[in-house]
């Protein structure tokens, strides 16, 4: 049974059926933020990290969970294994030395 609310939540008694209506109203949320939010673009392309390896950028996804923007990307040496990265991490820029550097560097279309 759930009653309705007086002051505040301690004012909620705690059913299962309280902690389902909870998770259903977390979930609309969150799929309604799915919806809404546009999908971040990352140009695809080839691409060389700082350490000197190539990369192919496949496109951007988003954390079913959390959100997040990520880069959908393939190793292309050894197994082309693919990978993902978090959006700001994939753009952002890296000290080597005294010079900062992006850790992903653009180097043709695809």
């Amino acid at each position: 049974m759930i009653r309705a609310p007086i002051g505040s939540l301690d004012d909620w008694e705690y059913t299962p059926s309280l902690a389902l209506l909870f998770t259903i109203h977390r979930h609309n949320k969150a799929e309604t933020a799915r919806t809404e939010i546009p999908m971040p673009s990352t140009p695809s392309g080839r691409y060389h990290h700082y350490k000197g390896n190539p990369y192919t950028v496949i496109g951007t996804a988003r954390h079913s969970e959390t959100l997040e923007e990520l880069v959908v990307y393939r190793q292309e040496y050894g197994d082309q294994a693919l990978w993902v990265r978090p959006l700001s991490m994939f753009l952002e820029t890296v000290l080597i030395g005294s010079e900062q550097i992006p850790r992903f560097k653009k180097i043709a279309d695809v």
